[in-house]
């Protein structure tokens, strides 16, 4: 075993007291930087999450451009396209307003034509049903609703026509309005207006 003595003796004085030696060199030199070795680690651990979530954000927000431009480009095309189709829109939008208009007239047409073959079925059932010696004036049709004004020598000429009309299977709730004298061309008459309800007809 090799045993060091680490006590030396003074070379000025001899008996004196003897110094115990000192190591002068006991830090490596990598003893300083150890200290500042965390500090580091800490540093690189804070900075690497973060330089690699900016780095996916902007990967993201790239993308996102990417996209909106895409989006935008495909805007502009319909826009371009509808921009283009306007004249031809505009025309059709025009051919179904006269389409409309046309038929609006067909179907008034329509109705004048039933009106008007009820109107015609109308008086000559009126008239297959008046007495001889009485005439029609006047005639008029609301919704299911006639009245009619008519020309009469007397009350017993206008009470037949009234039973006439209630026995016909088109006529319906026969009223008596009124009746007076007037004076015609051909002398005094009873001039008398009635209403009654059309019914199968």
């Amino acid at each position: 075993m090799i045993k060091v003595n680490l006590l030396r003796q003074s070379s000025t004085t001899p008996g004196t007291e003897t110094q115990v030696g000192t190591f002068t060199n006991l830090r490596s030199p990598n003893f300083e930087g150890s200290s500042q070795k965390p500090l580091f680690v800490r540093i690189f651990a804070i900075a690497v999450p973060v330089l690699l979530a900016y780095g996916v954000g902007y990967y993201n927000t790239d993308l996102l451009k990417n996209e909106i431009k895409k989006l935008n480009l495909q805007l502009k095309n319909f826009e371009t396209e509808i921009s283009n189709l306007k004249p031809e829109l505009d025309l059709i939008e025009k051919l179904n307003v006269e389409k409309n208009k046309i038929a609006a007239q067909i179907s008034d047409l329509r109705s004048l034509s039933k009106k008007r073959y009820l109107l015609a079925k109308i008086m000559d059932s009126v008239q297959t049903l008046i007495p001889e010696k009485a005439w029609l004036v006047k005639m008029s049709i609301k919704g299911n609703t006639i009245i009619i004004e008519g020309r009469a020598p007397d009350d017993a000429t206008v009470s037949s026509f009234m039973e006439n009309l209630e026995q016909s299977s088109f006529f319906a709730n026969v009223t008596w309005i009124d009746s007076r004298e007037v004076n015609e061309p051909q002398g005094i008459v009873k001039l008398f207006n009635i209403q009654f309800n059309l019914e199968n007809i």
